[in-house]
């Protein structure tokens, strides 16, 4: 599950796309997009990137990546509902709260944590999110000195609660600009099992974080 920010260029995507597919052979190989991945990349910050949501979104399909953007998918019996890229604005789109509350309690996966606000704790096992990069660059005694959200965060990356809901943000591999400073690159491995503990409802699953 790659939660966005597949490319920089828009040129690369069926590159890109076909070589996850290769890697994660013969996993599944589902994704949302990112801002990197749209055309209203036009921060000031980064003049460089013009992407074209349409020809990003072709080349990563065309290279058999699997795009969950605003569907529910099963995947060995836990649903996943997939929000794209959303804007920055921190909230999640009403139509995906919408569809997160017509489905059994899903695992969420969204490319901003700022989208899983406004999901109610029920709906939601857990989010999976991504976008900070972990802060990309922290210094010594000053820390991060900007993140992409709008929302304030527990921590930059790793576990936290966001409206009551357990979420993980992924640091990532990638970069916004090719230099990492005290965030290290990852990709996470999330086991979603019953709690152990506790004997929990018929039908219900517990994620613990």
């Amino acid at each position: 599950i790659v939660a966005g920010d597949l490319v920089d260029d828009d040129e690369d995507a069926a590159e890109v796309g076909a070589a996850l597919r290769r890697a994660l052979e013969p996993l599944r190989a589902l994704y949302t997009t990112g801002n990197h991945e749209t055309a209203d990349e036009r921060s000031p910050r980064l003049p460089f990137r013009r992407n074209d949501t349409r020809r990003t979104i072709a080349g990563l399909d065309a290279g058999g990546l699997e795009r969950i953007d605003g569907r529910a998918v099963d995947l060995a019996g836990t649903t996943l509902i997939g929000i794209g890229w959303a804007g920055w604005a921190p909230g999640a789109p009403a139509a995906a709260i919408a569809l997160v509350a017509a489905k059994r309690p899903a695992v969420v996966v969204t490319h901003s944590p700022d989208h899983v606000r406004g999901i109610a704790e029920a709906h939601a096992l857990v989010a999976l999110c991504g976008h900070t990069h972990g802060g990309q660059v922290r210094l010594p005694a000053v820390g991060a000195p900007w993140t992409p959200v709008r929302a304030p965060l527990p921590r930059l990356a790793g576990r936290m609660r966001l409206d009551g809901i357990p979420t993980y943000v992924s640091r990532g591999i990638g970069h916004t600009v090719p230099v990492r400073l005290g965030a290290v690159p990852e990709a996470t491995l999330v086991e979603i099992a019953p709690d152990r503990r506790s004997r929990p409802p018929a039908g219900v699953r517990v994620v613990e974080l």
